[in-house]
């Protein structure tokens, strides 16, 4: 029996690149959406929310690019945690968005 999963984002990119050597095809939700009747069986849809901190969306880009994979954010526009139109975070988004997530 494994030991639980506590979240890290070295865990996280450990269980991104464990799941990539099983096999698993990781698609974005319109990657998902296109192909949804000729799936693999493992398949990994990656949709990220960021609920809390647009900065730490920022690093998980930064691990789907080490992974070579895409993922769907989706982004909360009047979180009380975050404004997503400030300059920072539209910086954030606009190289999210140029690394061709959606």
């Amino acid at each position: 029996m494994s030991p639980p999963f506590h979240f890290t984002f070295k865990n996280l990119a450990g269980q991104y690149e464990a799941a990539i050597k099983a096999g698993y095809e990781i698609l974005t939700c319109a990657d998902y959406a296109r192909r949804k009747d000729n799936l693999s069986k493992l398949t990994l849809v990656n949709r990220v929310d960021i609920d809390f901190s647009i900065e730490k969306a920022a690093v998980l880009g930064q691990i789907f690019s080490t992974y070579q994979i895409k993922a769907t954010f989706f982004i909360r526009l009047h979180a009380p945690e975050y404004n997503p139109f400030s300059f920072e975070n539209y910086k954030v988004l606009k190289r999210l968005r140029d690394e061709k997530h959606e």
